[in-house]
């Protein structure tokens, strides 16, 4: 499922994925803007069905912290 998500991102903002994106990669250095967050929330809403708003999104600065909001606590 990690990869899942990190293909939902690099799907979003357009980027191809490689060998050196990971789950640690910052977002910044992807090209993440603030427009995608809508389109990524609806995606991992689809995928996980966990709803997730572009509020929550933007304060995480890689795959590893979208995964702790998707992991119960």
């Amino acid at each position: 499922p990690h990869n899942q998500l990190l293909d939902i991102y690099l799907d979003v903002i357009g980027h191809a994925p490689n060998q050196h994106v990971d789950n640690s990669t910052h977002f910044t250095h992807l090209g993440l803007r603030p427009h995608h967050l809508k389109v990524v929330s609806k995606r991992i809403n689809e995928t996980y069905a966990i709803q997730l708003s572009p509020l929550q999104l933007i304060q995480c600065r890689n795959i590893a912290d979208v995964e702790k909001l998707l992991t119960p606590h």
